[in-house]
């Protein structure tokens, strides 16, 4: 069961809150993970570091992921698309609600682990 709160730009499942932003809706449909950290130096030496851990948190997630690294941009991302759902057709919005619900709690649960690690590694 789904709650969109459409005043907070919200969505509600009985797992957890995310913002429309948070969960990528875009006119491409995705799941994003974004690497902000202070500065844009430290965004990139993470990324780098994370990058390294590529094979291994695909292999987990079961899906290939867009890795964009943004060297114009302060931020990176880690993507997951999904091409055959639109925010534009209401009658896919079920069903992205279903991915995003899905594809979200696996991907935190794959990336949680890594992240704590290239944490360590960079803060080493």
């Amino acid at each position: 069961m789904y709650l969109i709160d459409q005043q907070n730009n919200t969505i509600k499942s009985n797992l957890q809150k995310k913002s429309f932003s948070e969960l990528g809706f875009k006119e491409r449909q995705n799941l994003q993970k974004w690497i902000g950290r202070e500065s844009k130096e430290l965004n990139k030496e993470f990324f780098d570091e994370l990058i390294k851990h590529k094979s291994d948190i695909e292999t987990n997630f079961g899906k290939p992921l867009a890795w964009e690294r943004l060297d114009d941009k302060k931020m990176s991302r880690l993507a997951y698309r999904n091409k055959e759902l639109s925010i534009f057709e209401r009658e896919d919005w079920d069903d992205m609600l279903d991915f995003f619900e899905k594809e979200m709690v696996l991907l935190e649960k794959v990336l949680g682990s890594v992240l704590k690690e290239v944490k360590q590694e960079i803060n080493a």
